[in-house]
């Protein structure tokens, strides 16, 4: 409780559960269901008595995060196109967009993260063996989205512009395919899901219901693609990303961790990036 008699955000007895704690004649405690209080009232976020493995964050920290992330990727675009009239290896230019891009949120999340007091590492929940199979089952998930919102795009017309379509191209330097395999698929799903799944995620179930949650992360991670140079065939790309999003987010949020999330969302990438370069994306 703070000074001023309010009670802190935090995870509480569940005053509506019949789970409640007790002593086994083992003398081991059985926890009961906790419920999350978010500093002025009750919300949806429940645990069996678990409640660190998915603990949510202040709103203030997801607003944090995704305004210095989508910040720190105009950046990089910017600064990239300002350093293309050096002549250096493509390797350099790809790390440094990835560093300006993703390198600040990072550490604004480890900041904010651990002044909310999340004591999971990076917010990833823990881990365990079953996520090994748990990963490719969200990835066929995520692949069904796709296929469904990519079917409604084209039926109904959206402009849409893939975001690997340049990869096509027979004569791009070896240097350069193997910097985009690295961040497309170690980099970017390790990165994004903790940003997304491990921070935004948190810190909006916390404060709305599950299911507006959900949504609103995985429009943002939708948003988070968006490239002026693509024009309005952005509008078509953004859906079907959120769709991917949606779909992580509720993995995340069901299994209480972002490993499996994380697994997914690399197999993803792997799996458009090897159409693109074989000529079949």
């Amino acid at each position: 409780m703070s000074s001023d008699g309010r009670v802190e955000p935090g995870w509480y007895p569940d005053p509506w559960s019949k789970r409640r704690p007790y002593r086994r004649a083992s003398g081991a405690d059985r926890p009961g269901d906790l419920r999350w209080w978010n500093g002025t009232g009750w919300t949806e976020t429940v645990a069996p008595g678990r409640g660190e493995e998915f603990e949510p964050l202040p709103l203030r920290a997801g607003a944090i995060v995704v305004a210095v992330l989508f910040v720190s990727l105009i950046a990089s675009r910017i600064l990239i196109d300002l350093l293309l009239t050096f002549d250096w290896p493509i390797v350099v230019f790809v790390a440094i967009g990835a560093t300006v891009g993703y390198g600040p949120p990072l550490v604004v999340a480890l900041v904010v993260g651990r002044r909310a007091g999340c004591s999971r590492l990076w917010f990833a929940g823990r881990w365990r063996m079953s996520d090994l199979g748990w990963g490719p089952v969200v990835w066929l998930s995520c692949v069904v989205g796709q296929v469904v919102v990519a079917l409604v795009v084209v039926a109904t017309g959206i402009p849409f512009t893939g975001n690997i379509e340049d990869l096509d191209s027979g004569d791009l330097p070896r240097d350069y395919l193997i910097s985009v395999l690295v961040i497309g698929v170690l980099v970017a799903p390790i990165v994004e899901e903790l940003l997304f799944r491990g921070v935004v995620l948190r810190s909006l179930v916390g404060t709305m219901g599950h299911s507006a949650a959900v949504v609103l992360q995985g429009i943002l991670f939708g948003a988070a693609h968006v490239d002026p140079m693509r024009g309005v065939g952005n509008v078509g790309l953004v859906l079907v990303l959120s769709t991917v999003g949606m779909v992580l987010g509720g993995a995340t949020l069901m299994l209480r961790r972002v490993w499996p999330a994380m697994i997914a969302h690399g197999i993803l990438n792997a799996v458009a990036l090897a159409l693109a370069l074989t000529s079949f994306g």
